[in-house]
């Protein structure tokens, strides 16, 4: 499988990251850092964040370990902010307001939120009515 690349600089690359794929080895032989890796013909890219394996988007990997540290403390600093868009049938109580909870591991590599709030996660939603019985969110971690 080839990936598309969005942009590649010295430093990092941009790929698309198709929906089923895993960012981590996922039952396969080779995972996707690896497949990249050999896709450009280096020897290793870093990954410095993640989607979930049913969530396809933009995905910035390293291609040095300098860089993955710079964009691993960015991450961690909230100086890279990520928004995810989604479309549902099914109406929100609200419009717009703060998903919190705890996230816990599920089945088969996926992650479930959870009524604690020993560590949340916090999410800001908005939603926009796309067409009859069909909305538009926008996710902010």
């Amino acid at each position: 499988m080839k990936l598309d690349i969005l942009l590649q600089h010295s430093d990092f690359i941009i790929i698309y990251k198709p929906c089923g794929i895993s960012v981590h080895k996922d039952r396969s032989d080779v995972g996707l850092t690896t497949l990249l890796a050999e896709q450009l013909g280096v020897p290793q890219v870093w990954l410095v964040h993640r989607l979930d394996k049913i969530t396809s988007g933009l995905l910035i990997l390293a291609l040095n370990t300098e860089s993955a540290a710079e964009f691993s403390r960015l991450f961690a600093e909230h100086k890279i902010q990520k928004t995810y868009l989604a479309l549902s049938y099914q109406k929100p109580k609200k419009k717009q307001g703060l998903i919190i909870g705890d996230m816990k591991k599920a089945r088969n590599g996926a992650w479930k939120l959870c009524q604690s709030k020993e560590n949340p996660a916090i999410t800001r939603f908005e939603s926009v009515s796309c067409e009859p019985n069909l909305r538009l969110f926008f996710l902010k971690p």
